[in-house]
This record gives structure tokens, C-alpha cells and sequence, in this order.
């Protein structure tokens, strides 16, 4: 059916009273394609609010560090990344605010590490360690493997469950050579590394 053939079934019908304009208009707007441009503008700004966020989060800690008690740093870190992630949940929640909520996600896979780590040493904890390393890792790598799959299939999960999994994996390979004199040349142990995690990717995008 051509264009003009289709208007004028449009007319005959609306000069019937069979038609009427907030019909057209609904078929129009339900029909017509989204505008991606739009879409994809409104999460680069979601995304950059993000950012700017994470900065000030850094800014305010970076000037205030020294002055701060323990208990402050940890709620201003760890906390933040909590608080954001919970009301990623809840944005979520509603089709409309999707993008709101990955940016809150995104903004708590950036500083629940942060936070996680302010913890453990403020609990005396030693961050240079492997072992310490892993179990954080570890537990980062179990909240956003475990959000991809009880929250659903985002791609914010994916990309911090990847950086935690790749990051878990370095630090159990450390842990594992230790200091054995086989593997002295540091450099021979992240070629392989690095091989070994592009195969992975590689599999895991098939």
C-alpha cells in the first residue's frame, strides 16, 4: 500500500467518525522509531554525572583525609558505593529511570573498591598483601557476578565483573608463585597472564 492510498483511507475513516485524532496520533507516536540520538545523549550525561561524582567523592577525601576520623572515611567511601548501589536497585526498578540506575551501579563499582579497602585497613589489615588482595577481590567479583545475575543481564555487571574476576585472577596467580625462584622474571609471569585472560575474554564472547 502506498503512502497516498493509506492517507486517503485515513480521511474516508476520520470523515466517517471511525477515526479520530488522538487515535492517529497514538498509532503515530507507538509506530514511529525511537530517537537514538536522544537515547544515547542521555546516558553519556547519566554516565558523566557519574563521574563528576566520583570526583567530588575523591576531591572532598583528598582535602579532608587527614582530618576525618575513621568511621567518617568509612561511611564516605564504602557507605557512598552502598548507598549508590541500592539506589541503582531502585531506579532500576522502572523502565523509565533504567539508565539512572546503571549510572548508579557505575558509580558504586567505581568506589565500593575504594571503600572496601578504607576497611580492611582501617581493621589493620595489610593491602599489599595477596592474600588480603584476593578476598577483596573476590568479594567484589561475587557482588557484581551475583547482581548480573539476580538484578539482570546489564552491562555495567558484566564490565566490573570482568575488572574484578581479571583482577582476582592476578592476585591468585601472585599468591600462588610467591616467591619461587622459577618465576623470578615478573615479566614472563604477566605475558601469561595477560594470554591466558584475552582467551578467556575471547570464549566468553562467543
Amino acid at each position: 500500500m502506498d503512502k497516498i492510498t493509506l492517507l486517503n483511507e485515513v480521511k474516508a475513516a476520520a470523515a466517517q467518525g471511525l477515526l479520530g485524532r488522538d487515535e492517529v496520533l497514538a498509532a503515530f507516536q507507538a509506530g514511529a522509531p525511537a530517537d537514538k540520538h536522544h537515547v544515547t545523549l542521555s546516558k553519556v550525561l547519566y554516565y558523566l554525572g557519574g563521574t563528576i561524582i566520583i570526583v567530588g567523592i575523591v576531591v572532598l577525601l583528598g582535602q579532608n583525609w587527614s582530618s576525618l576520623s575513621v568511621p567518617i572515611r568509612i561511611l564516605v567511601t564504602l557507605g557512598s558505593g552502598a548507598a549508590a548501589y541500592v539506589m541503582g536497585i531502585l531506579f532500576s526498578r522502572y523502565e523509565n529511570l533504567e539508565d539512572v540506575g546503571q549510572a548508579f551501579y557505575f558509580i558504586s563499582g567505581m568506589v565500593l573498591p575504594v571503600g572496601l579497602g578504607v576497611l580492611l585497613d582501617s581493621q589493620g589489615f595489610n593491602l599489599n598483601s595477596n592474600s588480603v588482595q584476593l578476598y577483596a577481590a573476590l568479594a567484589l567479583f561475587a557482588v557484581f557476578l551475583g547482581s548480573f545475575f539476580l538484578l539482570g543481564r546489564r552491562i555495567v555487571f558484566m564490565i566490573f565483573s570482568l575488572i574484578f574476576g581479571t583482577y582476582l585472577f592476578h592476585t591468585l596467580i601472585r599468591l600462588i608463585i610467591g616467591d619461587a625462584p622459577l618465576f623470578n622474571d615478573l615479566s614472563k609471569v604477566w605475558e601469561y597472564e595477560t594470554l591466558v585472560v584475552g582467551v578467556c575474554y575471547l570464549l566468553f564472547g562467543a
